[in-house]
């Protein structure tokens, strides 16, 4: 049975690219009995790829789109998703640097592996990154860092993406920049990723729109996922947000109690303590695990009973730690205070996760 495959190619000033890139994708369709079609997407360019491609049309299976007072590629790619109706959909650069004899290596890793979503990897042992500066390898291997709280991937940078229709069905995408592969990897409904190796070229014809607003974007929409994705790192890293908001909390209760309602020191110390606990309980609820709210059965009285024990049993380890490392083992006091304080936020976290907000 033939596979009936959509490939979006989003373009601007692609002109020369676009004319010999569909000639070699459409060999590709040929040669493997593909039902293909290839979907240009031009943000209405200077040279008229747009053109190029239409006329092409008239030869290959090509539908241009030219859109005007629109800008960015992720846009454009989501934009070729509606003039798709194939069972699997792809995207990848005009400029050569996705091999188009490789689109039958991630078409594979789909029909016959059972993948889900195939992504045209740099990073595995097979693939390889030709002719590349070393400032844009080093730009690359920040880049991956920085996507690893969303993906797990080597290559979650790679341009070159095939998937299942369903990996997008009910999944509402906010493009920007040049990275929609990686929104697709943090918010798409799949089960089994398939990493494809592949040699990566420096593109054929043009210049690289590679840019300091391109960057700009990149950590854009990286803000973006943190705030749209929910993923342990970016829990972890709200929970302690919320945990200095609550310390800010608590020193000024404290204040306020010893000095304008002149308690004592130690009853001033208890009712910070609940003030901050109970703004930290709703900042956690209302954002850090607001998914897992939204899904919760227990209430909101079991919720904070259940946060407030984790918080004591914190507290009870915290000095444990700390008598330990100090008193045993003759640490530092202030190092083994942070240690000890370390070591409480960690437990505090997973017990707020796994249990008092489930």
């Amino acid at each position: 049975m033939r596979e009936h495959v959509s490939i979006i190619i989003p373009t601007y000033n692609e002109a020369e690219n676009i004319a010999a890139i569909i000639p070699k994708i459409s060999e590709v369709f040929t040669k493997h009995a593909i039902d293909g079609k290839i979907i240009v997407v031009d943000d209405d360019s200077p040279d008229q790829t747009w053109k190029v491609a239409e006329e092409l049309g008239r030869r290959y299976p090509v539908k241009s789109v030219r859109r005007q007072g629109e800008r960015g590629l992720s846009s454009a790619v989501v934009k070729g998703f509606e003039f798709s109706d194939s069972d699997i959909i792809g995207f990848m650069d005009a400029d050569f640097s996705h091999p188009p004899e490789q689109i039958i290596d991630l078409l594979r890793a789909i029909t016959a592996d059972g993948a889900d979503l195939a992504v045209g990897s740099r990073y595995l042992d097979e693939g390889k990154i030709s002719k590349w500066p070393l400032y844009r390898r080093i730009g690359s291997w920040g880049a991956t860092l920085l996507a690893s709280p969303f993906t797990s991937i080597k290559d979650p940078m790679s341009g070159f993406v095939f998937f299942k229709r369903g990996v997008l069905e009910g999944v509402l995408l906010n493009p920007i920049g040049f990275k929609i592969g990686l929104e697709i990897l943090a918010k798409g409904r799949y089960r089994k990723l398939k990493e494809v190796p592949i040699v990566f070229k420096d593109r054929l014809y043009g210049e690289s729109k590679l840019t300091k607003g391109v960057v700009f974007e990149y950590l854009k929409q990286l803000w973006q996922l943190f705030r749209e994705v929910e993923t342990p790192i970016g829990q972890f890293i709200k929970f302690c947000v919320v945990g200095a908001a609550g310390l800010a909390v608590n020193l000024i209760i404290f204040s306020a109690c010893l000095y304008f309602l002149h308690f004592h020191y130690l009853a001033s110390a208890v009712a910070a303590f609940f003030f901050a606990l109970t703004s930290n309980f709703i900042l956690n609820r209302a954002w850090t695990f607001k998914v897992q709210k939204k899904g919760g059965q227990l209430s909101v009285r079991i919720q904070y009973q259940r946060f407030l024990f984790v918080c004591l049993f914190g507290l009870g380890v915290n000095l444990l730690t700390l008598h330990i490392l100090h008193a045993v083992f003759e640490h530092h006091e202030i190092l083994s205070q942070l240690l000890a304080v370390l070591s409480a936020t960690a437990l505090n976290f997973f017990g707020s996760k796994k249990w008092a907000f489930r």
